[in-house]
């Protein structure tokens, strides 16, 4: 799906939903973003751009600490990023980032931070984002950031940093799967307010003239939910963008679809 039409039903969606067109700064729209990447900003890396990403895909090890006698929790989190796939969910193979399969000494990985901090909720309990924890137990972000960094000698450290997020959105949540042996889950966190560095658009540059969120989402291999000491926590992990329309653009346009409605209403009948 093109940038285009997403910002474009994103405005439609939120215009059409009423009067409530200034109280909607955050996500207007759920849909996903395809995006080019720039591969020639990379030391290290041949010239090559890759068309129409959907997704990075990777794996992740965190540090997760229960506190609060059971009720609250943080986590600090470090994630490699090995590839892109596409919108139909098959990985692109044209690119140079490690999980790919073109080989050689050009080759790079991404990688980011991330931290949360939370609320443990039980079974019906209240979320943060609105409606209620659905699992046995729901990790409930409050707080939180993540920061995203280009990693061209594949060496596991932060190099060159490509974006921030520093406001985690309601609505991140991590829930567990009881029924499992150990103890499993999924996660889900949204950050907003990101800033794409010079570098950021560059790599990314179908994504530099945009307000953005990323929807960063994964599981977990295993959790001790009785663990009050730091535990390490591992699994796979996904990030997605999502463009959001700035709040003054989305008013003048729904300000122009009531003027037109109204318009249509005054006009005289044939």
């Amino acid at each position: 799906m093109k940038i285009s039409k997403v910002i474009s039903h994103s405005m439609l969606t939120a215009a059409v939903a009423g009067l409530g067109l200034m109280a909607t700064p955050r996500i207007a729209s759920a849909d996903f973003v395809t995006f080019d990447v720039d591969e020639s900003v990379v030391t290290g890396a041949l010239p090559n751009t890759v068309n129409d990403a959907f997704k990075l895909t990777g794996s992740y090890n965190e540090t997760l600490t229960i506190t609060g006698g059971g009720t609250t929790f943080t986590a600090d989190a470090f994630a490699t990023f090995i590839g892109y796939d596409d919108i139909n969910g098959d990985p692109i193979t044209t690119t140079q980032i490690s999980g790919s399969t073109l080989g050689g000494d050009n080759l790079y990985d991404i990688v980011a931070t991330m931290s949360a901090t939370g609320n443990i909720v039980p079974f019906g309990g209240a979320l943060f984002g609105g409606g209620v924890c659905g699992s046995t137990v729901c990790f409930d972000a409050t707080s939180g950031s993540a920061a995203l960094y280009l990693d061209p000698d594949q060496n596991g450290t932060t190099a060159d940093l490509l974006l921030t997020s520093n406001t985690i959105l309601p609505g991140s949540t991590g829930t567990t799967n009881s029924s499992s042996d150990p103890r499993t889950g999924q996660f889900n966190l949204n950050f907003g307010d990101i800033d794409l560095t010079a570098l950021g658009k560059a790599y990314f540059p179908t994504l530099s003239n945009l307000l953005l969120t990323s929807t960063v989402n994964g599981d977990f291999d295993s959790i001790n939910l009785a663990s009050t000491s730091g535990q390490t926590v591992t699994g796979d992990v996904s990030a997605q963008f999502t463009a959001v329309p700035e709040p003054a653009t989305l008013t003048l346009f729904g300000l122009g679809l009531l003027g037109a409605a109204r318009r249509r209403k005054l006009a005289p009948k044939a």
